[in-house]
């Protein structure tokens, strides 16, 4: 349903809670109360302990519930900052995240050698498993899986990718959920249809706790009148 539709349901919702046609609530206020609700139900949708920039698990309900919002970024070598190459670990290349990133969901990796391409999973590692393991053959990037990394300050955060020695990289693919906008009469909803009875049912639960003395007040008014009448 569109933000205007939204708005109407939950003042006909709340009027049919409280059985009074006189309750007023402003739109503006009602803005507030869905994109509270919103960000609620987006957060409900996502893994729970799990970092910004860390990969989800995303089940297909999830990915369809958050499709409007589940963007792709692809990466080819020269957008690196820096690009180094160690005997040891492979190839590192640093890129930045896009601007309207908020959480990572996955990344693969298209890459080369001798004439072969490949693509492989990325596995998000800490800086201190890096420096571990980057002389471990074992566990060390391969032709199956490479390293991500996360880092970064003063409001810039970078993904460094860490290939296998002997690979050319070709691309990189960020995939991604973008910052969840806020509702207003200009711009709708972009989860799914299916979730927008409950941001409206949420948005009416915030809005009655805000103002349940003020609410419980006017009920008892109507109510007093009533069997004066």
């Amino acid at each position: 349903m569109t933000t205007k539709e939204m708005v109407y349901n939950c003042d006909g919702r709340l009027k049919t809670i409280t059985k009074s046609e006189d309750i007023f609530i402003p739109t503006t206020e009602w803005l507030q109360y869905l994109n509270e609700a919103q960000e609620m139900v987006f957060r409900d949708n996502l893994p729970f302990n799990q970092e910004n920039f860390t990969q989800f698990d995303l089940s297909t309900t999830t990915r369809n519930n958050l499709a409007a919002l589940i963007k792709d970024k692809q990466y080819i070598p020269a957008d690196s900052r820096t690009t180094t190459t160690s005997k040891f670990s492979g190839v590192n290349y640093i890129f930045e995240y896009p601007i309207d990133l908020k959480y990572v969901d996955v990344g693969e990796v298209n890459m080369v050698k001798n004439g072969r391409t490949v693509y492989c999973r990325v596995k998000d590692i800490e800086p201190r498993y890096y420096h571990q393991n980057r002389k471990n053959p074992f566990k060390k990037p391969n032709a199956e899986i490479v390293w991500r990394m996360d880092y970064g300050s003063n409001g810039k955060r970078y993904n460094e990718i860490v290939i296998p020695e002997g690979f050319t990289l070709n691309n990189f693919t960020l995939r991604y959920i973008i910052n969840l906008p806020c509702l207003d009469y200009e711009s709708d909803s972009l989860l799914a249809s299916s979730l927008h009875i409950d941001i409206v049912n949420r948005a009416v639960d915030i809005c009655m706790k805000a103002h349940q003395n003020n609410l419980y007040l006017k009920q008892v008014a109507m109510q007093q009148n009533n069997e004066r009448e």
